[in-house]
């Protein structure tokens, strides 16, 4: 373990290999491999299908046995199944019966059926039915994320990124600006630069100097943050410093494709597996849509949790000299250019992030976050 907080993953696996037959108490063989397949699956580079592996022979050590313990090796190997697109686990029935193919969502549910006070595994399976375009089901279950863990940065930019897959901007940037309060340090600064990207080039006539700005910022933050995608951050970069100088977003394409490109976007794969269980408390996901940005942040203060950092310049009333107005077919064209792909009936509506303040859980021994 010491091996494993140090970086040192290829030594950790060493040590865990050489007692999992006979590991000193308190630990168990299924404590033991865990642990292996949790560094396979979080080591550079990783290991899916080795952890998968584990994963799988952990079940079989455990059994019958059910609860948290059951659970995080059902979240885990559901994950690393749906992420690394891997073929479905073989797990073993409880009644000694022959092996059976899970998929990977039928994983995540089982695990929230032997713990349902799992941050993560609601978190995990939102992520899952959002990537086979279930979005409504994965915002019932990113509300149960949110209210057992409030203050987890990464749930919060995943309610983001869904808000940007389903056209709501507005709600999309607040989550984000929430995400990176939380953790300066996430990643979810380039998607936060996006969302304001695409706000900007969705409306025509003379931009808000503070918005443009604020897009600047988020993509400088990334840069550092996401050395993967630097090429494509400098690009749009270069795109708003050209919006900065003509002072009005433009009529072409251009302006929307920029904005959209790379931008987090939601698979509309076909479901493998019903939907969560209604009697768990889950929203429906043909509610109305939220009232946006305020119930969010009210969501963020009700749990006590520190509010994001929501930009709000005002947009001065004169035009600046000149500016050069679009005629009405220009403008037209720009609304369908910036317009971002439409996604599926289901996920027109999705049930707002709007959550009570129940008391926090502690859910122990819980895998690092993907």
């Amino acid at each position: 373990m010491i091996y494993q907080q140090q970086a040192q993953p290829q030594k950790s696996l060493e040590c865990l290999q050489a007692i999992c037959d006979i590991p000193p108490p308190p630990l168990s063989q299924a404590d033991v491999w865990y642990l292996i397949g949790s560094v396979q699956e979080t080591m550079e580079p990783p290991a899916p299908d080795f952890a998968k592996q584990a994963y799988e022979h952990v079940l079989r050590l455990m059994g019958a046995v059910q609860g948290p313990k059951a659970a995080r090796v059902y979240r885990q190997l559901g994950w690393v199944c749906h992420h690394w697109r891997l073929d479905p686990p073989m797990i073993a029935r409880p009644n000694g019966g022959p092996s059976l193919h899970h998929p990977p969502i039928l994983c995540l549910q089982h695990a929230l059926e032997s713990d349902p006070s799992d941050p993560q595994s609601w978190h995990l399976l939102a992520k899952c039915l959002a990537d086979h375009g279930s979005v409504g089901e994965a915002y019932d279950c990113l509300t149960h994320a949110v209210q057992l863990d409030p203050g987890n940065s990464e749930v919060w930019a995943t309610v983001g990124k869904t808000y940007v897959g389903t056209e709501q901007l507005t709600d999309a940037v607040t989550a984000l600006e929430h995400a990176v309060h939380l953790n300066p340090q996430s990643d979810a600064w380039y998607d936060l630069g996006a969302a304001r990207h695409m706000l900007l080039t969705s409306s025509t006539g003379q931009l808000e100097p503070t918005a443009v700005a604020s897009a600047v910022e988020a993509y400088t933050r990334a840069l550092s943050l996401c050395p993967t995608k630097q090429q494509d951050i400098c690009d749009r970069l270069q795109h708003l410093h050209g919006l900065q100088t003509v002072g009005c977003v433009t009529s072409s394409s251009t302006s929307a494709a920029v904005a959209r490109s790379s931008t987090p976007t939601l698979m509309m794969e076909a479901s493998t597996a019903g939907s969560v269980n209604a009697d768990a408390g889950v929203v429906t996901a043909d509610a109305q849509a939220p009232s946006h940005a305020a119930e969010v942040e009210a969501s963020a203060a009700a749990h006590g949790s520190a509010q994001p950092v929501v930009e709000n310049g005002e947009v001065d009333g004169s035009a600046e000299a000149g500016v050069v107005q679009e005629n009405n077919v220009k403008q037209e064209a720009t609304v369908a250019a910036a317009t971002p792909v439409d996604v599926s009936a289901e996920a027109a509506a999705p049930a707002p992030i709007d959550v009570a303040a129940p008391a926090p859980v502690d859910v122990a021994d819980q895998a690092p976050a993907q």
